[in-house]
């Protein structure tokens, strides 16, 4: 059937976008290059209003800053809407490290 096909394409994108987002390297760099700035915490933002949270990619990332002491959080963050059809935006999560 083709929503199986649908469902499994956008599972596929949605996994992509996880393991750029969520690439443990660059979090590594984008922690230090905050803490050096002064901030105690740093937030991914998403350009794609997707819940990444149970992405295998997302969970190999919170696998590794559990690992080095790091605290998280997800963020309800609003999509913006269009402000004609206000009813259109929703919420989804984004991840913030805090140390």
């Amino acid at each position: 059937m083709m929503v199986d096909d649908m469902a499994a394409t956008t599972e596929v994108a949605r996994s992509a976008y996880a393991a750029e987002l969520f690439d443990v390297e660059a979090i590594r760099r984008g922690i230090i290059e905050h803490a050096r700035e002064g901030y105690s915490s740093y937030r991914i933002y998403q350009t794609m209003p997707f819940d990444l949270a149970q992405e295998l990619p997302t969970q190999r990332l919170l696998v590794w800053l559990k690992a080095e002491g790091f605290q998280v959080a997800w963020q309800p963050t609003c999509e913006p809407g269009d402000p004609y059809r206000p009813l259109t935006a929703f919420e989804y999560p984004e991840l913030e490290i805090f140390w």
